[in-house]
């Protein structure tokens, strides 16, 4: 994760697609999103080696977005870990 946090933080590319592994630490149900839009939106608390040397030792919260609930990553248990593809 904090190969992710560098390349967004130091603000020189203009988009990031970054492959990740992290353990899962929270995860909310899916739900839809405020406003006009239909998306579903789920909040994952997340954790690897590298967080807590970040100053993160809670981890650190991603919100992926998406159309199709089928497609957000919903972890079976606390403890799992994923990967997220191409997060941008």
């Amino acid at each position: 994760l904090a190969a992710a946090y560098d390349a967004i933080s130091s603000g020189t590319a203009k988009t990031v697609y970054l492959n990740v592994y992290a353990r899962v630490i929270e995860c909310s149900n899916v739900r839809e999103t405020r406003g006009y839009s239909q998306d579903k939106m789920v909040n994952l608390k997340l954790a690897d080696a590298t967080t807590a040397r970040m100053g993160y030792e809670e981890g650190v919260e991603l919100l992926c977005f998406c159309a199709d609930e089928a497609n957000l990553p919903v972890p079976y248990n606390q403890g799992d870990v994923i990967r997220l593809h191409r997060v941008k």
